[in-house]
């Protein structure tokens, strides 16, 4: 009867586990979320058909395993994403070892757990109420192992009750904590930024940028110095947009740069200490510099934060292409359902127009910004709900982000995949 006691706990902490990773599912490698699945199914087949549980020599091989694969797969490293993995992995294992009290009160905190990693990928609004949800559903969960003669609906109505009581608590944290620009009624503060690096892409919610002139990086070419068009050099990449920001998409380290590339060029770059991982590269890096990564999107990232001055050599490619879309970009193709609707209706037009010729999508837009009195400003107008239709149709005032964003949001409104790069132009020579 003990056993039986225990085990009719398992299908709600499952259930509960469940509900925290599916958001992670379209952001992890898809092994992991096999791993879990798996897993959980097994322990689904030992409440149900008494199976045995795995020993503890059997659990330690998996976790051993699983701690090696996520290295495999993330290149060694360890940053958001790899621990986000190694989270999952925990919450697959963790079912298979449920003996006590402890062991589910455990598994439910790693749900909680599971639950904050969302923001590290979106904090757009939908994610942010399907965040609430999985925090009901939890502790409802954990409700249940406390009460389990209790109604369900009952246990319900406590956790919501339970939730609302933490409100007050939240947005006074909501307002006490650093935020991005804005604030919960979706207005926006006059403000001002510095022209640089940064990891999130906001456009519209900065009144004005103060140039930085600090020195970044210094490169010294091997042969000829490219000229100035063909001097980008690649930093970020950003794929999630959410109707305002813009962030970084999954990626994970590859083994070999994905791209075929012509007049190749070789140099060496002294990067100054910015206390981050990101390492520059001219568009486009085709090697992987030592105790460096080369990432599925094209980027460069170091082991280490750069806390030091930084020496790598790089080779790139001026002419290059990278191949057919794989899968896990589709992300490129991805705009928040509502939003911007005359920007929406401006792609359908040159679809509609073009007979959906890419090469003649691209070619409308760079008319449409050419001819209609587009300015270039470090001074901008704030704007609203719907930034880049106030931007094309109104303002038509901004620096490179608001004509990156608009562009893109443009492409992706016309099924064409497109992202931004974020990263520096040019360079000064020194004699």
């Amino acid at each position: 009867m003990k056993q039986s006691a225990d085990l009719r706990h398992i299908p709600p902490l499952l259930l509960a586990l469940l509900v925290a990773l599916v958001p992670q599912m379209f952001e992890m490698p898809f092994w992991i979320t096999l791993w879990c699945f798996l897993c959980w199914g097994y322990e689904l087949l030992v409440v149900k058909r008494g199976w045995p549980r795995p020993n503890r020599p059997a659990l330690l091989t998996l976790a051993g395993l699983g701690f090696f694969g996520t290295m495999l797969t993330f290149g060694g490293a360890f940053y958001s994403e790899s621990y986000v993995g190694l989270l999952a992995l925990m919450c697959g294992l963790k079912p298979l070892e449920i003996h006590a009290y402890r062991d589910k009160i455990f598994t439910l905190f790693l749900a909680y757990f599971l639950v904050i990693t969302n923001l590290f990928y979106n904090d757009a609004l939908p994610i942010t109420f399907y965040m609430f949800f999985s925090v009901l559903v939890t502790t409802t969960v954990l409700i249940h192992l406390h009460h389990p003669a209790s109604r369900s609906r009952k246990k319900l109505r406590l956790a919501t009750v339970i939730m609302l009581q933490a409100m007050p608590v939240t947005i006074v944290l909501f307002y006490l904590f650093p935020r991005i620009e804005g604030n919960i009624w979706g207005m926006t503060r006059q403000s001002s930024g510095r022209s640089g690096f940064s990891e999130q892409m906001s456009p519209g919610s900065i009144s004005r940028i103060v140039e930085n002139n600090a020195l970044a990086f210094r490169v010294q070419f091997a042969g000829e110095i490219p000229p100035p068009e063909k001097r980008y050099w690649r930093g970020i990449v950003f794929v999630l947009f959410d109707g305002r920001n813009w962030r970084q998409g999954i990626r994970a380290p590859v083994r070999r740069p994905n791209l075929a590339g012509a007049q190749p060029v070789d140099y060496t770059i002294t990067m100054e200490p910015h206390d981050d991982r990101w390492l520059f590269a001219l568009e486009m890096p085709g090697s992987i510099p030592e105790r460096g990564f080369y990432m599925s999107d094209h980027t460069i990232v170091s082991r280490h934060t750069v806390s030091d001055r930084k020496l790598y050599r790089m080779r790139s490619y001026l002419e290059y292409r990278t191949g057919e879309l794989q899968q896990w970009e589709s992300a490129t193709l991805r705009l928040p359902k509502g939003g911007n609707p005359r920007t929406r209706a401006l792609a359908a037009e040159w679809v509609q127009t073009s007979g959906g010729d890419p090469r003649a999508i691209v070619q409308a837009a760079l008319r449409f910004f050419r001819d209609n009195g587009f300015v270039y400003t470090l001074e901008p107008p704030l704007l609203g709900r719907d930034p880049i239709d106030e931007f094309l149709f109104e303002t038509r005032k901004g620096y490179c982000e608001h004509y990156a964003s608009a562009f893109s949001v443009l492409m992706r409104a016309a099924n064409i995949p497109a992202r931004v790069v974020g990263g520096y132009q040019g360079g000064e020579v020194n004699p």
